[in-house]
C-alpha cells in the first residue's frame, strides 16, 4: 500500500510539472513544517526543534538543498543588510540589537547530514541526490536569540513581532535552479506553500496569535503554556505576543477578523475594522474570495525598517501614531494597504524579491481603487483646511520627483537606493496598472484581474504570466506597452507649445502646436475652450514629435488642455499640459499648485512609509 502511494505521489508530481505553466493546476504543498519552540522571554531566545517536508518538484535531481537564516542579518554589524542600510552599523554595534539563528543539529533519515552557513544563506548536503518528485524529511535543531526589533522580527521590552524567523526552505523553480538569494536591506520574501504545525511554549501571561488556527492550548505545571496552531496553503509562518494585547473580535464577510490591540490604541478598534471591513469585501468581490476563515490584525511596533507588515493570515498596525481626526486617513490607508497584500502577496505569491511590482505594486493600485470608492476621488487621504490630497496625488507626485531613477522591473537589490526601490515598485508600478486601466477600460481592468488572480492562486506567477493574461483579457498585444513602462526607464510628456487664433471675415483659424517631449507614444486627446463659451474636444496619435492642430472655430481660443481627463497617469510634467490666452487656472496647474508645500513635506517619508 506504501509502495502505491508512492507511485501515485510520483505521478501527481509529474503530472504538476508538466502543467506548472497551466494556471489551473491543482495546489500542492512544496515545503511543510512542524515546528516545536519554547521562549525564553528573559534572556529574548527561542529554543526550536523543527521538521521540514520538501518536495522535489523541479525536473533535476538535487544533491544540496538552501535555506534562509533570515535572523542571520542581524547577527553584526556588517552583515549585507546592515551595510546596504547605510544607518544601522552604529546601532548594531550595541548587543541588546544583534540576533543570530544558530543551527545545532541537522538529520535525514536518522542520519547527521553535514552543513554551511553563509550569513543569512545556508545549505544542507545530501548522501544522494533528491530525484524529481521525491520528498526528504529533514530534522533541525536550533536556537534563535531575538534582537531589539529593527525589521520585522524581535521584541520591544515584552511585545514579541515574529515573521520569517525559523529556518525556511528557500525556493527551488521547475528548472532546477534556487531562489537562495541573501537578505538585502529593502528586499522582502519569497517562499513555497505548504502546512504548517506549530507549537509555541511561552509564559502564561502571554496572549499570543498568529498564522492559522489554534487547535490546542494547555497549561504547564512550570507556569507556562503550550499553543499549537495549525496552518493550511501559506508560505510563512508569523506570530505576535503581549502581555498587554486587549482582545476584540468581530466577523466580516464570513472571515473572523481578531485584533490585539494595545491599552493606548483600544480607540482606534472602531476605525480599523471599519477600514478592514472596506477592504475584506472589495478584495472578495473584486479579485476572489479571501480562502481563509481567519484573520489577524496586531498593534506591534515592527522597528525602523517600515511602519507595519504583511504576513499570510496576520498583518500588524503601527502603535504610537497619535489620534488623527477622521479627514486624515492616515490609520485607514495603512491597514487597507496592508490587508490587500493577502490577496496578492499571501495568495499569489510572486517572487517579492526579484519582481516585487508584483505585489507591491498591485497592492499600492488595489488600496488607491478602495479609497477612492470609500472616500472619494478627491482628498481621501487628507481633507483638511482647505487642502485636499488623495492617494493618487501622493504616487503622482512620487513618482515625478523621481522618474527616471530605475525601471520597475529588476530585482531588489539592483536599484539605485531604497527611494528608487519605492519609487518605482510601489508608486510607479500603481500608476503603470492606472494607465492600463484607462486605456482598456475599468470593467476589462476589473476582469483582468480577477482572471489573475483565479488562476495563479497558490502558484507564484511571474512578470510574463500577468501580461499572458492582460492580453487574453483585452485581446490586444501589449508588449510594447508593458516592455516601456516596466522594463525601461522611458518617459511620456505632452506639451501644448502655442496656441492663437487668427479672424478671417466671420470665421477664425485656430491653430494649436503640440509637442511630443518624451518618448513614449500614447495616444491624447485634446481639449479646446473658446471664449464664447464653446469646447471643443479633438484627438491625436502622439506619433510625431510636434503637430499642428488647426480649425476653424466661431470665436477665439481661450485655452488648451490635452489630456484633460488625466488619463495618462504618468505624464512626466502636466504642468505644460495647458495654455491660456488668458489668466487661467486650469485643473492640472490648480491641482499641483495648491498641493506643492503640502506633498514637500511628507515626500520622503511617504516614500518610505510601507
Amino acid at each position: 500500500m506504501k509502495r502505491n502511494f508512492r507511485l501515485i505521489k510520483i505521478f501527481l508530481i509529474f503530472l504538476f510539472i508538466l502543467s506548472s505553466s497551466n494556471a489551473w493546476a491543482n495546489y500542492l504543498p512544496v515545503a511543510s513544517y512542524k515546528i516545536d519552540i519554547r521562549l525564553d522571554d528573559k534572556e529574548k531566545i527561542i529554543y526550536g526543534q523543527e521538521k521540514i517536508f520538501f518536495l522535489n518538484i523541479s525536473e533535476k535531481n538535487i544533491d544540496t538543498l538552501y535555506l534562509h537564516l533570515y535572523a542571520n542579518a542581524f547577527s553584526s554589524d556588517s552583515t549585507i543588510f546592515v551595510r546596504e542600510s547605510k544607518s544601522l552599523k552604529k546601532m548594531m554595534q550595541k548587543e541588546e540589537y544583534r540576533g543570530y539563528l544558530k543551527i545545532k543539529t541537522v538529520k535525514a533519515f536518522s542520519k547527521e547530514l553535514s552543513w554551511d552557513v553563509d550569513e543569512t544563506r545556508m545549505m544542507i548536503f545530501l548522501f544522494e541526490p533528491l530525484k524529481p518528485g521525491r520528498d526528504i524529511e529533514l530534522s533541525l535543531e536550533f536556537e534563535l536569540k531575538l534582537p531589539q526589533i529593527i525589521s520585522r522580527m524581535g521584541y520591544d521590552k515584552d511585545n514579541f513581532i515574529l515573521s520569517e524567523w525559523f529556518p525556511k526552505m528557500a525556493v527551488l523553480e521547475k528548472e532546477g535552479t534556487w531562489k537562495d538569494f541573501p537578505y538585502h536591506y529593502f528586499t522582502e520574501f519569497f517562499s513555497d506553500f505548504g502546512t504548517y504545525d506549530v507549537s509555541i511554549t511561552l509564559p502564561l501571561k502571554y496572549i499570543i496569535d498568529g498564522t492559522g488556527y489554534i487547535v490546542a492550548e494547555k497549561k504547564n505545571p512550570d507556569s507556562t503554556k503550550t499553543v499549537t496552531f495549525k496552518a493550511e496553503k501559506v508560505h510563512d509562518f508569523a506570530w505576535c505576543a503581549s502581555p498587554d494585547f486587549r482582545i476584540r473580535k468581530t466577523n466580516i464577510d464570513g472571515v473572523e477578523v481578531v485584533f490585539l490591540l494595545l491599552p493606548g490604541d483600544l480607540y482606534k478598534y472602531q476605525r480599523w475594522a471599519e477600514a478592514a471591513e472596506v477592504a475584506l469585501k472589495y478584495c472578495n468581490s473584486h479579485f476572489g474570495r479571501y480562502p481563509y476563515s481567519k484573520l489577524v490584525i496586531v498593534d506591534s511596533y515592527i522597528g525602523l525598517v517600515g511602519m507595519a507588515i504583511e504576513c499570510p493570515m496576520l498583518i500588524t498596525m503601527p502603535p504610537k501614531i497619535p489620534f488623527l481626526p477622521e479627514n486624515i486617513r492616515l490609520d485607514e490607508e495603512i491597514l487597507i494597504h496592508e490587508l490587500v497584500h493577502q490577496w496578492w502577496y499571501g495568495v499569489v505569491a510572486s517572487d517579492e524579491a526579484e519582481e516585487a511590482w508584483l505585489d507591491e505594486g498591485f497592492t499600492t493600485y488595489t488600496t488607491r481603487k478602495i479609497m477612492e470608492k470609500e472616500y472619494g476621488e478627491k482628498g481621501n487621504l487628507l481633507d483638511l483646511w482647505g487642502v485636499k490630497i488623495s492617494d493618487q496625488n501622493l504616487a503622482k507626485w512620487v513618482y515625478l520627483k523621481y522618474p527616471k531613477l530605475d525601471p520597475i522591473f529588476k530585482p531588489s537589490w539592483e536599484f539605485v537606493n531604497s527611494t528608487s526601490y519605492g519609487v518605482n515598485v510601489y508608486y510607479k508600478a500603481s500608476l503603470v496598472l492606472e494607465l492600463l486601466e484607462n486605456i482598456i477600460g475599468e470593467e476589462k481592468m476589473d476582469t483582468l484581474l480577477k482572471e489573475y488572480y483565479n488562476r495563479y492562486q497558490f502558484k507564484h506567477p511571474k512578470t510574463d504570466d500577468f501580461i499572458k493574461v492582460a492580453e487574453k483579457v483585452t485581446g490586444q498585444k501589449l508588449d510594447s506597452f508593458f516592455k516601456e513602462w516596466l522594463f525601461e526607464t522611458k518617459t511620456c510628456d505632452y506639451e501644448v507649445r502655442k496656441i492663437k487664433s487668427e479672424k478671417k471675415e466671420k470665421i477664425y483659424q485656430t491653430t494649436v502646436e503640440l509637442r511630443r517631449n518624451g518618448d513614449i507614444i500614447m495616444p491624447v486627446e485634446i481639449l479646446i475652450e473658446l471664449e464664447n463659451g464653446e469646447k471643443i474636444k479633438e484627438k491625436w496619435d502622439g506619433k510625431d514629435k510636434w503637430f499642428e492642430l488647426k480649425l476653424e472655430t466661431k470665436a477665439k481660443i481661450r485655452s488648451a488642455i490635452l489630456d484633460p481627463e488625466n488619463k495618462i497617469v504618468l505624464d512626466a510634467n502636466v504642468n505644460n499640459n495647458g495654455l491660456s490666452t488668458k489668466p487661467y487656472r486650469w485643473p492640472v496647474f490648480k491641482l499641483f499648485s495648491n498641493y506643492l508645500f503640502w506633498m514637500e513635506s511628507v515626500i520622503q517619508w511617504m516614500i518610505d512609509f510601507f
